[in-house]
C-alpha cells in the first residue's frame, strides 16, 4: 500500500498591513476551501524566506500574523511580491 499526501498550495500577491505593533499578511481567499479548514497551519514564503504560522480570523478579516522579527529578517518594506502559503504537513 502506498500513501500519497498532497499538500495544498496557494500563491498570492498582497499588500502587507503594518501599523504600530500589528503586522500581518491578509489572506484574500477562503482557506477552508484551499486547505480544508480556516485555522490551518501553514508555511509562508516571502521573497525566499520561509516561516511557519497559522491562519487566523480577527475582526472578520482572515490573515497570517507576521512578527516584526520575520519582517526585519526578510527586509520587507510595506508590500510583498508573490507570497506562498502551503498547508503544513502533519507528522
Amino acid at each position: 500500500m502506498v500513501r500519497l499526501r498532497i499538500i495544498a498550495s496557494k500563491t498570492v500577491t498582497v499588500k502587507l498591513y503594518d501599523e504600530m505593533s500589528m503586522c500581518f499578511i491578509p489572506v484574500p481567499f477562503d482557506p477552508k476551501v484551499v486547505f480544508g479548514k480556516i485555522h490551518a497551519p501553514v508555511r509562508v514564503t516571502l521573497n525566499g524566506y520561509t516561516y511557519r504560522s497559522t491562519i487566523c480570523v480577527m475582526g472578520g478579516l482572515t490573515r497570517v500574523p507576521l512578527r516584526k522579527a520575520h519582517k526585519s529578517r526578510n527586509r520587507i518594506a510595506g508590500s510583498l511580491g508573490p507570497s506562498q502559503s502551503r498547508r503544513k504537513e502533519s507528522p
